[in-house]
């Protein structure tokens, strides 16, 4: 059994002894503009997958530095077609989900 390394260091004592004037005051609104419509991907990756199985919601995750990859990825799960699909790239978010061929 290998051995535990730990947890990883925090400063929470640090920030905890601050005073309350220490930190500034952000509204509801300006922190959905700034962390969800201002979604950041490093220029090292092309696109991020998520899938959400649609009977067990197990959430599965894809990362590809090339779209040639990622399209591949998203042709083999569109053919599965038993997940909901979130394709997330520097320009845009799609969420693709499954229907029934009738």
């Amino acid at each position: 059994m290998p051995k535990h390394k730990g947890d990883f260091p925090n400063n929470y004592q640090a920030y905890s002894d601050q005073p309350p004037e220490f930190f500034n005051d952000h509204s509801f609104e300006d922190f959905y503009e700034w962390k969800v419509m201002n979604w950041l991907i490093p220029s090292s990756v092309s696109t991020i997958i998520r899938t959400t199985h649609t009977k067990t919601r197990k959430v599965k995750e894809y990362v590809y530095k090339t779209n040639y990859g990622s399209d591949r990825r998203i042709e083999k799960l569109l053919i599965k077609g038993d997940s909901e699909i979130t394709v997330c790239s520097a320009d845009y978010i799609h969420t693709l989900t499954p229907r029934p061929i009738k």
